[in-house]
């Protein structure tokens, strides 16, 4: 069992052009369930074999587009996929694989948002990043790299955009299909642990004012004790168990 767990969520092969919806949900355990439930709901609805209470994990093809939906620990990630086309790519806003799904269900997935990212797989090169700006991302933050051994292109600008969503578009060239799929599966996962890795943040600003606080208590009682006498201690050893 334990060694079956790297199997556990396989990336699939992909072939671009390609439009991807990844959208994470934070949930607690009523939340996950509410999840599983809400998931349920759709296939029902298509007609398809529901998960049982043991189903973290499944992929399924629903005509108009491909769901993937896994439950973890904190939150819950869906994922939905649609063909794309290069020819309108560079002619107007690319359309989200969001579009697709059912407006209503998708309005009321269970939990608190996370992130939700539009990913946008082209199968060329030769966009360059001028189209990707003028069409997708905002010029002024945009960050670029090259994956895969230079094999691929990724560009994202770290904005939440009008829709709600961040994005990101792969230039995947000549990709296979199979190395695509876990390409894709890698930047979905750091996109998603991005912003789980923050969750802390604000809980640790809040708590820096107190520790300096502490550390500057901390430097005085140090010193006081190297001169302290005994009809001190009590004093300080009461202030020290305080802090």
């Amino acid at each position: 069992m334990l060694h079956n767990e790297i199997h556990a969520r396989p990336p699939e092969a992909m072939t671009a052009p390609l439009a991807i919806a990844h959208i994470v949900m934070l949930a607690d355990a009523d939340g996950r369930e509410a999840s599983r439930a809400h998931v349920a709901d759709l296939l029902r609805n298509h007609h398809l074999a529901l998960p049982d209470a043991q189903t973290t994990h499944l992929r399924m093809d629903l005509g108009a587009y491909r769901l993937r939906w896994e439950m973890h620990t904190e939150f819950v990630s869906w994922t939905f996929m649609v063909p794309a086309t290069v020819e309108a790519f560079g002619e107007r806003e690319p359309v989200s694989a969001s579009e697709a799904v059912p407006r209503d269900w998708l309005s009321a997935l269970p939990g608190q948002c996370l992130c939700s990212l539009n990913l946008w797989v082209l199968p060329t090169q030769s966009f360059g990043s001028g189209s990707l700006v003028k069409h997708v991302l905002h010029e002024d933050t945009l960050v670029a790299s090259t994956v895969a051994d230079g094999h691929g292109e990724v560009y994202t600008d770290f904005a939440i955009h009008p829709d709600g969503f961040s994005r990101m578009v792969l230039l995947a060239g000549g990709m296979a299909p199979r190395r695509l799929g876990r390409l894709v599966q890698r930047l979905l996962e750091i996109e998603t642990y991005r912003m789980a890795a923050l969750l802390g943040l604000p809980a640790a600003r809040e708590a820096s004012s107190v520790l300096a606080f502490a550390e500057r208590e901390l430097a005085e009682l140090a010193n006081a004790i190297r001169t302290a006498n005994r009809d001190a201690e009590p004093a300080l050893l009461d202030r020290l168990t305080r802090l």
